[in-house]
């Protein structure tokens, strides 16, 4: 299995969409979901409401090996960027290359 990325769950108060860094090194904002829902880039997709915890998906370009520094550099960003970060999960692929992790609604 190979690093790829992280979600990075980033605590945010009154339903407000955390401003976090869009790239670190080798790893880009892909995306940032609340309540299992992707809320950017924009989508079609609607919530009544906001919950306080964000995850904000930090991946390499293609899919590409990262090394666990910089995922830690990751995590430093977000909290140098004055955002507290609630939970770490790290992100891999599976042996044939494909995602061993779910993408939000």
């Amino acid at each position: 299995m190979e690093l790829v990325g992280c979600d990075v769950f980033v605590y945010s108060e009154n339903g407000t969409m955390p401003d976090v860094p869009k790239q670190i090194g080798p790893l880009k904002l892909e995306l940032m979901s609340n309540r299992g829902t992707k809320v950017w880039p924009a989508t079609a997709a609607r919530l009544d409401y906001f919950a306080d915890e964000w995850r904000c998906r930090f991946t390499s370009e293609g899919d590409k090996p990262v090394k666990r520094n910089e995922v830690d550099a990751v995590v430093r960003a977000v909290m140098e960027a004055g955002k507290p970060w609630t939970r770490i999960q790290t992100l891999w692929l599976q042996k044939d290359g494909s995602r061993a992790f779910s993408s939000p609604y």
